[in-house]
């Protein structure tokens, strides 16, 4: 879906630093993965950490931390998702064959409110079709929420 690529540089006192090589470094998806990176290692880390009393006061900065970029990370979340939902929401006005594709008819029958395909989330609604791998048949959402092969 998302790639993001990268060099090590060395800054003005050689110290090494990443550089991001996408001309569009500065979007909500590069940002979003750094913090869930970010969240992550804090994470990580103190799980593997044990604390004394002389210490104790790091781990609550640590934690603290840690709940910040919870905070960011579903903030940004939010906003690519709102992104992505209008992506989905443009592509249904276009005629389009199919708007996903699924491998297997069992995966089809188990999507649930949201679908993500690519970049895109569609909202499970009727009129939403689906290309299914397998048989390489298209189906179509009916008003009953039941999946219907398109002849």
């Amino acid at each position: 879906m998302h790639t993001i690529t990268y060099e090590i540089n060395l800054n003005e006192y050689n110290r090494p630093y990443i550089e991001l090589l996408n001309k569009t470094c500065n979007n909500a998806e590069d940002k979003f993965f750094v913090i869930e990176l970010a969240r992550y290692i804090l994470q990580d880390s103190l799980s593997r950490v044990s604390y004394n009393n002389n210490n104790i006061k790091n781990k609550d900065i640590i934690n603290d931390s840690i709940n910040l970029l919870y905070d960011i990370g579903d903030q940004i979340a939010l906003i690519l998702f709102e992104q992505m939902m209008g992506l989905g929401d443009a592509i249904l006005c276009y005629d389009n064959k199919y708007h996903f594709k699924v491998k297997t008819l069992d995966e089809l029958n188990k999507t649930n409110k949201y679908i993500l395909f690519e970049d895109k989330i569609f909202e499970k609604q009727e009129g939403l079709k689906a290309l299914n791998e397998e048989n390489n048949k298209i189906y179509l959402l009916g008003n009953d929420n039941n999946w219907e092969e398109i002849k």
